[in-house]
């Protein structure tokens, strides 16, 4: 199943995520509010002011882009042979932009290498 979005001219609406549990996503004005699983009428909710869920996510997609240049980091001192495959592999599945390891240097066009 696939997830679908409704949403108003005045950004009011709501978005689903097509699969179990139903998580729901309502946008009323400058509040938000998630729901674990729309299918059931005990689910947890939260309910913030949408500014605060952009911060929050600014701040998550900022951790995770922090893991992953340890992660790089790391690989690179681990996995020497397969840094670069296992970082990119790692920036597909959280869906951050991949990054070369940490002593990777741009190559100028026409340096051997």
């Amino acid at each position: 199943m696939q997830g679908s979005t409704h949403f108003r001219s005045n950004g009011d609406g709501w978005a689903s995520f097509g699969h179990a549990p139903s998580p729901l996503a309502e946008r009323h004005g400058d509040d938000v509010r998630l729901t674990v699983d729309a299918d059931r009428d005990d689910s947890p909710v939260i309910e913030l002011v949408a500014g605060d869920l952009r911060r929050l996510l600014t701040a998550a997609e900022r951790d995770l882009a922090g893991f992953l240049a340890l992660v790089a980091a790391w690989a690179v001192q681990q996995l020497p042979g397969h840094a670069a495959p296992v970082t990119s592999a790692l920036a597909r599945a959280l869906r951050l932009p991949a990054q070369g390891p940490p002593s990777a240097s741009p190559r100028r066009p026409g340096a051997a290498g």
